[in-house]
């Protein structure tokens, strides 16, 4: 109030950002339950909103989700930095994320937006980036062999209505995979 009344309003917009940033960084909007998958939706969800990407979610309680630790970060981190990439240069920017337990299957899904379409070889993606390009690439082979190891089904869409990464898998009773 004091520098809004003294007309300080550069000061004021710094402290207003400075304070709201610190809010953001402290809330969680996500929790389905479990302590990792809510650790990466939630600093997804802030970079993706960050960047001007708006983020939609479905999720439900996934307490009784039995996969690996490492393999749903792998999933999710690479699924959600391929799409923030992708619709990072879209018109409309939007990542649509479905993530549930539905009775004893895992569905995952990822839409987003994007500004061109992706490159293919031989039914592989090629990464469309210049820079340390033979560092990128990978994500989606690393999700697939993933989905792979547990026994699921994934499927790959792309075209006018975005890109769609979806993941079937079973939930095991058993302890996870290692």
């Amino acid at each position: 109030h004091a520098l809004a009344a003294g007309g300080q309003h550069e000061e004021l917009l710094a402290y207003v950002e400075k304070a709201d940033a610190a809010l953001q960084s402290g809330l969680d909007a996500i929790d389905t339950n479990h302590v990792i998958v809510n650790a990466v939706l939630n600093a997804k969800y802030r970079e993706a909103t960050g960047k001007g990407i708006a983020f939609a979610l479905k999720v439900n309680d996934l307490s009784g989700l039995r996969l690996c630790d490492e393999d749903i970060v792998l999933i999710l981190s690479n699924l959600l930095n391929n799409a923030m990439e992708a619709c990072g240069h879209a018109e409309e920017k939007i990542i649509k994320l479905k993530f549930v337990l539905e009775g004893e299957q895992i569905v995952l899904s990822v839409k987003n937006s994007m500004a061109s379409m992706p490159v293919v070889e031989n039914g592989v993606f090629l990464t469309t980036k210049t820079i340390d390009a033979q560092e990128h690439g990978i994500g989606i082979r690393n999700v697939a062999e993933t989905v792979e190891k547990y026994g699921g089904r994934y499927a790959v869409d792309f075209g006018g209505e975005g890109f769609l990464f979806s993941v079937l898998l079973d939930n095991p009773q058993t302890e996870p995979h290692q």
